[in-house]
């Protein structure tokens, strides 16, 4: 936990930073509610990678949370994950009602 709020606060620092990825990193719902309150004030990343972290619907509703407030994060990788139906429709919320350029709409990359 200790090396996530290392990255999280280096990446709250930096805005030249437009792609993260975190895959593997075994963050689960606990580390993907760190990076969901990062994307929720995020103004410059565009791209997360949170593939095969053991994150499950819980998290994956506190990502989804963060999204409607953010307009900047363009594409969301959270392959491999312990999502199912609950964390699917919290997605799917954020997707019906996302605030981006219709030509430049929000990205999910699921399995």
């Amino acid at each position: 936990a200790e090396g996530v709020e290392v990255i999280i606060k280096a990446l709250e620092q930096s805005t030249s930073v437009r792609h993260v990825n975190m895959a593997s990193n075994n963050l689960g719902d606990d580390g993907a509610k760190v990076f969901a309150d990062l994307i929720e004030g995020n103004n410059h990343i565009e791209i997360l990678d949170l593939s095969d972290n053991g994150i499950g619907d819980k998290g994956v509703v506190d990502v989804a949370k963060a999204l409607e407030t953010n307009s900047v994060l363009l594409q969301l990788v959270l392959k491999d994950n312990d999502i199912h139906d609950v964390g699917a429709q919290a997605l799917l919320g954020v997707a019906d009602h996302d605030n981006r350029p219709d030509d430049n709409p929000l990205q999910f990359e699921l399995d």
